[in-house]
């Protein structure tokens, strides 16, 4: 691949002559072998569409990017409450997670309780990437980004709120800011 332009001129300026070991390196060229940046990411804005509802299904993924929002609000005595974010199709990706949480009980941390994750269409196997535990009146906040690319459709974006016993309350939100890469 070869990129031309002059910020990418006056970065290799800057560097001097000795950028890549390559004394000829013209100072308006840039060249990138493939196999080091297999995806071109141009940034722009948020995604023009806010989702009511999770984009996609597991038979018809979505291909466009794309921002959603949802909450999962648990009374006493509520069994763990799975919050679709949406059904992604194959290819790159950037995705960003953001999960607060909130609870008036305290446990002690056994497993994951409240957490985003991607989850494989083929295995049914959770990947999880963010997660909070409950703590008395202590809200907690989580995000990560990561970039993938994903070789099938219908990977599922989730947020999971965990179980509550008697007298328990958790409020947990989650949002999903997808974005397809070139």
């Amino acid at each position: 691949m070869r990129l031309s332009s002059s910020l990418l001129a006056r970065l290799i300026a800057s560097l001097g002559d000795k950028v890549a070991g390559r004394e000829s390196l013209q100072v308006s060229d840039l060249q990138i072998p493939a196999a080091i940046s297999p995806i071109i990411s141009i940034t722009g804005s948020i995604p023009g569409r806010i989702e009511a509802t999770p984009p996609g299904t597991p038979t018809v993924p979505t291909r466009e990017s794309y921002w959603f929002t949802a909450a999962g609000i648990q009374a006493p005595s509520s069994a763990g409450l799975v919050v679709p974010l949406g059904w992604i199709a194959k290819g790159p990706w950037r995705l960003f997670f953001s999960m607060s949480t909130w609870s008036d009980f305290q446990m002690t941390p056994i497993g994951p309780f409240n957490y985003v994750s991607l989850l494989s269409p083929l295995v049914a196997n959770d990947i999880r990437l963010i997660r909070t535990m409950p703590a008395t009146n202590a809200p907690q906040i989580a995000s990560c980004e990561i970039e993938v690319i994903l070789d099938t459709d219908a990977w599922q974006l989730r947020g999971i709120a965990g179980a509550t016993a008697a007298a328990q309350n958790l409020i947990a939100d989650f949002t999903v800011v997808a974005r397809r890469l070139l």
